[in-house]
């Protein structure tokens, strides 16, 4: 009868480790939307959800995409990497924009895998380390982010 409960509730073998809500926010913050979504597809691939979630990842790209293109085709007069510096500077909805978007992309993120963070908390699993996989997903996502743009700008003949 001791034996009956054993086997769920010790912590060896039970549950995955995830990546924190707070290494997906700081990544949100400092790597923008396309890092937070990238650190949040490695979540869902650790708890192997990836073929579900990947419509909501993809959802959310195209979102953030739609976004860019809109802020950057709306205003007339561009005149390629100068008008990029100027615009940026003046405008803080290019500025800020990207920034929101990302920690709201975070929220979402949170809310996708709340529950397993819950369990992570009462089962006493600590998260795994973030930093190296969070610094990688900051960098690829700013390059992925910054290849955006400037293909958005070579479509219209802006460069």
């Amino acid at each position: 009868m001791d034996d009956l409960l054993k086997p769920e509730l010790t912590a060896e073998g039970s549950g995955r480790s995830l990546y924190s809500p707070k290494a997906l926010f700081f990544t949100a913050f400092l790597g923008g939307p396309i890092a937070v979504l990238l650190l949040s597809a490695l979540n869902s691939r650790l708890l192997n959800r990836l073929r579900t979630d990947v419509i909501l990842y993809l959802t959310a790209g195209f979102l953030f995409f739609a976004f860019l293109y809109y802020v950057i085709v709306v205003p007339e007069n561009a005149a390629g990497f100068q008008w990029l510096g100027k615009y940026r500077r003046e405008n803080p909805v290019f500025r800020y924009g990207p920034r929101v978007i990302g920690l709201i992309f975070w929220s979402l993120s949170y809310a996708l895998h709340r529950k397993f963070h819950k369990a992570m908390a009462v089962m006493g699993i600590e998260p795994m380390k973030p930093w190296i996989f969070a610094i990688i997903c900051t960098v690829i996502g700013g390059a992925i982010q910054f290849g955006l743009v400037y293909a958005i700008l070579g479509i219209h003949g802006v460069l």
